[in-house]
């Protein structure tokens, strides 16, 4: 499911960027999926934001499994149809340097 760990962790980037907020305590990524579900109608469990950030944070290969259906409630949030439409717009856009 995912092509491109660089674009994963972009998802949680922009993600995090849009809640505004740190993601540090147990209430922070519990607030994050009410959020999310507000926005997008679509839940997210708090474990499982919490697996995905500790996932980014190792910044080598992938440990767990990424859900697609996670993945597209993520890119909804940040205003995509779908991950794979995140994705082909990343990878189209030109790297910033």
């Amino acid at each position: 499911m995912i092509k491109d760990f660089a674009i994963f962790q972009l998802l949680l980037e922009q993600t995090k960027a849009k809640f505004g907020k740190p993601l540090t305590v147990n209430r922070d990524f519990e607030t994050l999926s009410d959020t999310i579900k507000s926005t997008t109608g679509s839940y997210i469990s708090t474990s499982t934001l919490k697996r995905y950030w500790r996932q980014k944070d190792i910044k080598e290969e992938l440990t767990c499994n990424i859900h697609k259906s996670t993945l597209d409630i993520l890119a909804s949030y940040i205003g995509y149809p779908t991950y794979a439409a995140f994705e082909r717009q990343e990878t189209l856009t030109p790297t910033k340097t």
